[in-house]
């Protein structure tokens, strides 16, 4: 009889590379389907609230859904969201789906648009800025003034 050793803690670590590496090793032993990223840009975000991916063997890909009826409306699109996934780079040949719970995965961050350019200061407060000795708050005082003055 083997007996299990407890991991050896290597101090404190990112949460969000440890959850890539356990989901990686998840996938890779069948037990999860699809990364939620993926789910979501090949399914949509209205999909992916009521919709989850749970394992793909052998080309055949089990999706748990929120209701019966999201059962049998996802199973009239079967056809367009497998040919979503395989663009996606999901080998998926055929879509089952069982209801059960979802829970709705994360929002997604919309994109932010590039910040806007900031305006120049005025000779006089820039001749004033340049009196202060500290660069860093030099920078900082800078920087918070030629936001004030950019437009919004």
């Amino acid at each position: 009889m083997s007996e299990r050793r407890a991991p050896q803690l290597r101090g404190l670590a990112p949460l969000t590379p440890l959850m890539a590496e356990a989901h990686q090793l998840a996938t890779r032993r069948g037990r999860v389907a699809v990364d939620q990223e993926t789910w979501r840009r090949a399914v949509g975000e209205r999909v992916a609230r009521r919709a989850l991916p749970v394992a793909l063997r052998r080309g055949s890909l089990l999706v748990r859904v929120a209701t019966a009826a999201w059962a049998q409306e996802l199973s009239f699109l079967t056809g367009e969201l497998r040919t979503r996934l395989q663009a996606c780079g999901v080998e998926v040949q055929e879509l089952r789906f069982v209801v059960g719970a979802v829970e709705p995965p994360p929002a997604s961050r919309p994109l932010q648009p590039p910040p806007a350019p900031l305006a120049p200061l005025p000779a006089a407060l820039a001749a004033r800025l340049e009196l202060i000795d500290d660069p860093e708050l030099r920078a900082a005082l800078e920087g918070a003034a030629r936001r004030s003055l950019t437009p919004r």
